[in-house]
């Protein structure tokens, strides 16, 4: 599934610092953390005290017209207590006369709306017994509102609820002017006590395979700080695509036509001289190693035998702080540099992590500082090495910039291509590292999307994730157009 498909407001609520909860759909209607104001919990989610705390994203376009036709909402919540506050609101646009309330219904424990137009109240209702979500763990909802069949329908962790609140007195324009909030009215009233997080509406309505992928795409948005997708095909920035906006310029002797178009997508080719991606150190990546985190990338070895300490993915401020990953010509292995302060760490993975066969391989690297241990993973398989860090600083940030490629002043420099790139804070589970692996853009196919590929690998089988697709991966053995 193409996530961003009807897709009209995204508030993924993992900025993790700040008042503003940024919209990535691309209409630009970020939120406003608002009254008493919502808690940051790391970089996971929002928590709502039950005050009049809020998250107002305002009125602008297409969020003016939400009510005008069908649409529905996706979000996680996680309920503070088992019974919730009566009509603790978790999504609101309310002009103070007319609107649309879905909230909690405390002396029933279920989910109610509230949908006004004008002087005609469509809906005041419960959903079922059934839909209790109050259960203290987190919960995926999507919430429908269906003008053609005129029904309200709720989901809950992709199971449909068994009540259909009907709507048929309602006209079909009930849009309002007010603003759309989350956790509370937009004036702070009817709050909600707990947390919410990866907050989607959509125009249209849903159909069950996409309520399952949104239910399904959780693992590869939680703490994600950068993404450098490389699908630009021209210029010389490379665009983030999280939320926050670290774009990459294209520095040494890089040209337009260092991307490649291989059938299966767009990348970038270093060839080995000065070459990189230097990506700033904008916040958060000013942060990068102040606990753990991990990276998921592409590559593809231009040789067999690499250049040697050719940088991968750097960040460098000097002797006193630095984290390198690169290829170690002298026994063909991925090599990792930290050193923070005066303490250091440089080792090789196993020969096993090898990933200079000319084809494309998935690599995750991992900083585990809860078992002060770095990891690799090649295409989903963990390495037999495990380096210790433990001689190291908990904090092992530094003011470096980051760079793809090489080093942020072009030395050591990679001689290959690269795609996908992604920083994450935290840990990866395995059920991460392999959903990254069988789906290397980080979405889901579905029948609207279809990936052209051709293996030159033995190994490689085309294992459809679900019975009607029939290719899962992308990119490891890809032949096709380009150097790529």
């Amino acid at each position: 599934m193409d996530i961003t498909e009807n897709l009209i407001g995204l508030w993924r609520l993992d900025t993790g610092a700040g008042l503003t909860a940024f919209d990535t759909s691309g209409n630009g209607n970020d939120g406003a953390l608002e009254g008493t104001r919502p808690n940051w919990i790391t970089r996971k989610s929002l928590e709502f005290g039950g005050v009049n705390q809020r998250v107002d994203c305002g009125n602008g376009a297409p969020l003016d017209d939400l009510g005008n036709g069908s649409f529905w909402l996706s979000f996680w919540m996680k309920s503070k207590d088992t019974v919730p506050l009566n009509y603790g609101t978790l999504f609101a646009k309310w002009d103070g006369i007319e609107g649309i309330l879905f909230r909690s219904n405390g002396t029933a424990n279920r989910l109610n709306l509230y949908f006004k137009k004008g002087a005609v109240v469509g809906a005041n209702a419960a959903f079922s017994i059934d839909s209790t979500v109050f259960d203290t763990n987190w919960n995926h909802i999507v919430f429908i509102i269906n003008r053609t069949t005129d029904k309200a329908i709720v989901y809950i962790n992709t199971i449909k609820d068994s009540v259909e609140i009907d709507l048929g007195s309602l006209p079909a324009d009930s849009s309002n002017t007010g603003n759309v909030a989350w956790g509370a009215i937009d004036d702070g009233s009817f709050p909600y006590g707990g947390r919410l997080n990866k907050c989607h509406i959509f125009t249209g309505v849903p159909t069950q395979e996409q309520i399952n992928d949104l239910f399904e795409m959780k693992p590869v948005t939680d703490e994600l700080i950068g993404l450098w997708k490389l699908d630009e095909e021209t210029g010389l920035i490379a665009h983030d695509s999280s939320v926050y906006g670290n774009d990459g310029n294209l520095e040494g002797d890089m040209s337009t036509g260092d991307w490649k178009y291989p059938k299966s997508g767009n990348c970038i080719d270093f060839p080995g001289v000065n070459e990189r991606i230097d990506c700033g150190n904008g916040a958060p990546l000013d942060d990068l190693g102040n606990g753990s985190f991990w990276l998921s990338f592409w590559m593809k070895s231009k040789d067999t035998v690499p250049l040697n300490y050719g940088a991968l993915f750097d960040k460098y401020q000097d002797v006193l702080g630095f984290i390198t990953l690169s290829s170690y010509a002298h026994a063909n292995r991925v090599f990792l540099e930290i050193g923070k302060g005066g303490n250091s760490v440089a080792s090789p993975f196993s020969v096993n992590s090898a990933p200079f066969d000319t084809i494309f391989n998935h690599i995750v690297l991992e900083i585990n500082r809860t078992t002060n241990k770095a990891l690799l993973y090649m295409n989903a398989a963990k390495d037999a090495t495990e380096i210790d860090i433990s001689a190291l600083p908990f904090d092992i940030s530094n003011v470096g910039r980051l760079a793809w490629g090489a080093a942020n002043d072009g030395w050591a420099p990679f001689e290959g291509a690269q795609d996908e790139l992604r920083i994450y804070f935290g840990e990866p589970t395995q059920e991460k590292i392999d959903f990254l692996y069988n789906y290397p853009n980080g979405i889901l196919p579905s029948d609207k999307v279809f990936i052209f590929i051709s293996t030159k690998r033995p190994d490689m089988e085309f294992t459809a994730k679900r019975p009607d697709m029939e290719f899962a991966t992308k990119r490891p053995g890809i032949t096709g157009e380009g150097d790529c």
